[in-house]
């Protein structure tokens, strides 16, 4: 298996080092300057910096075939008095033409002028500075270095020096003539600073000066390998730090916290379950979100509420110019959304997904399907072994299966002044899914149930008293529902044999959040503001066997919770510091929770940032689940409510330390982190436990790498996350012990390319496999029944909780894009074909590892106990494809 991942390894590679050679080919007749900027931006991975008071309203026509990047430039430029500098292949800056000099007069003496410019703060270069002759338009431009040299016969004068966020200095020639080489200081203009933004591992995923926060613009993420879809879910399990053990969307670990202490939000609507078809993907249409924003340590004490990571989606965040639409259809669904001004001041986006398996069902479905149903109690579509023999168990069956889900958004945005906007948003999503077996053989049959629903409705209304003042008032309602059935039924000589689980949970919650951002001065800023919070959270849990209930577990809490926060941010050229803290007031029990948080950031230099940051993060709603069943991803979680005797608070402290280094096309991150949650809680054992509940504490330890590096259209990036997760429970003896998705080493080794229209992606993942427990064998149960069933004379007998480990996971993903596009016209359009494989050389990785006793009678009627291993297994080989169409800029 070595031999055969070393060589998947070389093929990352090679194929990568292959990307390097990219051409340019584009016809352009009487096109915006801009608009071919983008054009070069996006299809060839070049960054372009320009004045766009220079460029103005200039058109260019050209005809570029097979031309390296500058001799396309060239072509572009001609005529237009520009000229450009290329640094790194893949960094332009644009700069008006070399002005001509004109010819001395014979007797004329011409001077040298040179010097080097930099940053006053921290010494570094500043590259394509402005030098020019006071009054004239003599001059020139710095280069990358910072340095520049010219002649003129100008013996006396002054020079006006100048960068975009500087403020301009003023030189005079007897300066340049005293010191030959002359440096000049720049100091930074906070005024005229612009918002760095830097790309982090793809184009659409960036981060900005504050290098805590990532920021996903699905539209311009461009292909992700192994789904068909820009999906913010999928695309964040790429970052370093972000994982699903489980490879669903809806099941992601941010740094050790498990996926209900994630706080999920779209348009301030809290989510509480984001994924469709089990979470095999996102509840969220990808193509209407505009931005996301994403947290893995200490964010600002405005967000609460969840112990983990933060992660944040908007749509339509301005009124658009003009009519957008689109839609397309892949092997799962089909989905369409549109967005238009009505006037000047008033947009709208409506939005609609369906699934359409329930009458087709495409390769990709059943795949799906196989991965989502072995997740029942009774239907294992993994093998099933006896472990004294290597022959499969083999079961006769009839199965019928219904499944399907719909997600519905819409959006109105109003704004009534350039300073005030009024927006509100509706979301919809459903999923539902029958499943029934039949087994002629033995007359029995199994029926599976369950559905969830999420309905949300918020409104935000955003007003700038002035320059230094702003609020924000926004108001969500939410409703989301569960239910889960599994009935099971035998007949035996004329006798019925029932038994069922149900378990069913609702959360009703009203939220209201008034913020304020007050800038103090250039450096000082405030942010105080106001929440609440009520919830209505029931659920029911029933076990039962011949309409006799052997287990019934129900409750209905309310709870109301009254927030303050205020954070204080300075920051000047190198310093960024935040400190803040939620006050949190629970009405039932008069309690008041303290979560301070503190993040510091320091610029090194323009290549290095260092960051630190600690918090304490109160969580009052969470979800609860059984340890033993851990694998029943249908029906094994539930939200409830802290009542502080069976659920207690939750309550985590982290901190995290790294730095972040960008140099030349590379980016090197690395951060470590260290967290302690208490207060998880787990279904007891025990059922007879008066709370119901196991508490317990989960300590988290690891280090995140990150090393990437950009070749004009080719990306390469390999991330390793060093972890470890380990729980332990108040009236569990066994100790400490891994948690059900601990994976201690993850590698991820990912490339892209974007080629004239080609669009391609290669992921290839590596991690420990999850932990399970170990059978070591069977012993005689003491409260077995003299002369009952044969299988309650024996209990299983296990080695140390989650003390083994399933084999190493490892698969490669494959997604390849074509688009046909004009994008020159008024009206603007394209057409994309895409196809993606999943897991490519159809590896068999191990989702968990369970067991059952099965009672075998030989043909003289004896009986005998056996021990059957339950493997179950993540999805196999894997494709799908798409094809979509889209108008509007």
């Amino acid at each position: 298996m070595l031999k055969g991942i070393t060589l998947l390894m070389l093929l990352v590679v090679g194929m990568s080092f292959g990307f390097c050679q990219t051409q340019i080919s584009e016809e352009m007749s009487n096109v915006r300057l801009v608009k071919a900027f983008r054009i070069l931006e996006k299809k060839y991975g070049l960054r372009i910096g320009y004045d766009v008071k220079l460029i103005g309203k200039r058109r260019v026509t050209a005809k570029i075939k097979n031309a390296s990047p500058k001799e396309a430039l060239n072509l572009l430029l001609d005529g237009t008095g520009l000229d450009f500098t290329i640094s790194s292949d893949t960094y332009v800056a644009v700069f008006p033409g070399k002005a001509p000099v004109a010819k001395k007069p014979a007797k004329k003496k011409e001077y040298t002028y040179q010097g080097w410019i930099y940053d006053e703060e921290n010494e570094s270069a500043i590259p394509f500075a402005k030098i020019k002759i006071a009054g004239t338009n003599l001059g020139a431009y710095s280069d990358e270095d910072g340095k520049f040299l010219f002649t003129t016969t100008s013996k006396k004068g002054q020079f006006e020096i100048s960068a975009l966020g500087y403020s301009k200095v003023i030189v005079d020639s007897d300066e340049f003539r005293r010191n030959k080489g002359l440096k000049v200081a720049l100091k930074v203009d906070v005024k005229d600073f612009p918002e760095v933004v830097v790309e982090y591992l793809a184009e659409g995923m960036t981060v900005s000066k504050d290098i805590s926060r990532l920021d996903i613009r699905p539209s311009r993420l461009g292909v992700t390998s192994g789904t068909v879809d820009p999906d913010v879910f999928i695309n964040l399990q790429n970052v370093p730090g972000i994982n699903s053990a489980n490879g669903t969307v809806s099941e992601m670990q941010i740094r050790g916290g498990t996926s209900d202490q994630n706080l999920l939000l779209w348009e301030g609507i809290t989510l509480y379950h984001s994924g469709h078809f089990n979470g095999m993907l996102s509840s969220i249409n990808p193509y209407i979100v505009d931005e996301s924003r994403v947290y893995r340590g200490v964010y600002d004490p405005y967000y609460g509420g969840r112990a983990s990571g933060l992660i944040e989606m908007f749509s339509l965040p301005k009124i658009p110019s003009s009519i957008e639409a689109g839609g397309g259809v892949n092997l799962i669904s089909a989905d369409a959304y549109i967005k238009m001004p009505i006037g000047k001041k008033l947009g709208i986006m409506v939005s609609g997904r369906r699934s359409f398996v329930a009458t087709i069902q495409t390769p990709t479905y059943k795949k799906y399907a196989n991965r989502i149903y072995q997740e029942t109690q009774f239907r294992q579509s993994g093998e099933v072994y006896d472990e004294s023999f290597e022959d499969s168990l083999v079961l006769e069956e009839e199965t019928q299966n219904s499944f399907y889900f719909t997600d519905v958004n819409a959006k109105v945005r109003f704004e009534p002044t350039k300073k005030s906007s009024i927006s509100t948003s509706l979301m919809y999503t459903n999923n539902e899914l029958f499943y029934e077996t039949m087994q002629p053989l033995d007359s029995s049959s199994s029926r599976n149930f369950f559905q969830t629903r999420n309905f949300g409705a918020s409104v935000d209304w955003t007003q700038k008293w002035n320059t230094r003042w702003t609020s924000k008032l926004n108001i969500t309602i939410s409703d989301y529902t569960y239910v889960y059935q599994d009935q099971f039924e035998e007949k035996d000589e004329g006798e019925t044999f029932q038994s069922g689980v149900s378990k069913s949970n609702r959360i009703n919650t009203i939220g209201w959040r008034w913020s304020n951002r007050v800038l103090l001065n250039e450096k000082n800023s405030l942010h105080i503001g106001y929440q609440g919070d009520v919830y209505e959270v029931d659920y029911g849990i029933v076990e039962s066997e011949d309409s006799v209930d052997l287990f019934a577990e129900s409750d209905t809490t309310q709870l109301l919770v009254n927030v303050l926060h205020g954070m204080y941010e300075w920051k000047n050229n190198k310093w960024m510091a935040r400190a803040g803290a939620r006050l949190s007031h629970l009405s039932r029990v008069n309690e008041v929770y303290v979560d301070p948080r503190i993040y510091f950031q320091y610029i090194l230099n323009r290549k290095v940032t260092f960051k630190a940051g600690g918090a304490i993060q109160h969580q009052f709603i969470s979800q609860v689940e059984d340890l033993e069943q851990a694998q029943l991803g249908l029906s094994n979680r539930i939200w409830v409510l802290s009542d502080f005797d069976g659920v207690p608070v939750v309550r985590s402290s982290s901190v995290n330390a790294g730095f972040l280094l960008r140099l030349k096309g590379w980016h090197v991150e690395v951060d470590g982190y260290l967290k302690d949650i208490q207060g998880i809680s787990n279904f007891a054992d025990d059922k007879s436990m008066s709370s119901g509940f196991d508490r317990g504490v989960a300590g988290v330890k690891g280090i995140d790498f990150l090393v990437k590096k950009r070749w004009k259209g080719w990306r390469a990036w390999v991330s390793y996350t060093l972890s470890d997760v380990l729980y332990s429970f108040e009236e569990d003896s066994l100790g400490t012990f891994a948690a059900p998705f601990n994976q201690p080493h993850v590698v991820k080794a990912i490339t892209s390319l974007n080629w004239r229209n080609w669009e391609g992606a290669l992921t290839f993942k590596i991690a420990s496999g999850k932990p399970y427990t170990r059978l070591l064998g069977l012993k005689e149960n003491p409260e077995g029944v003299i002369g009952g069933d044969l299988e309650d004379d024996f209990i299983f007998d296990y080695g140390p909780r989650n003390g083994a480990k399933l084999p190493i996971y490892h698969r490669l993903d494959l997604s390849i894009f074509y688009t046909l596009k004009k994008s020159e016209s008024r009206n603007p359009w394209k057409l994309k074909f895409g196809i993606s494989l999943l897991n490519v050389y159809d590896q068999s990785n191990y989702l968990s590892r369970t067991y059952r006793l099965e009672v075998t009678e030989d043909d003289l009627g004896n009986q005998d106990v056996e021990t059957l291993t339950i493997d179950r297994y993540y999805l196999r080989f894997t494709p799908n494809a798409t094809i979509r169409f889209e108008f509007g800029e």
